[in-house]
């Protein structure tokens, strides 16, 4: 029971990593097709 346990917290641990990897991916190509709007709109 304890592996098991150990072993759960583990696979949590990388897919939370893993997530926030792909949250910053996300939040970094999201700003650079969000500068270009922004200076469309201002234009």
């Amino acid at each position: 029971m304890v592996q098991l346990k150990n072993r759960n917290e583990g696979g949590e641990e990388i897919a939370s990593a893993s997530v926030l990897k792909l949250v910053m991916m996300v939040h970094r190509i999201g700003k650079k097709i969000a500068k270009p709007m922004i200076q469309a709109r201002m234009v």
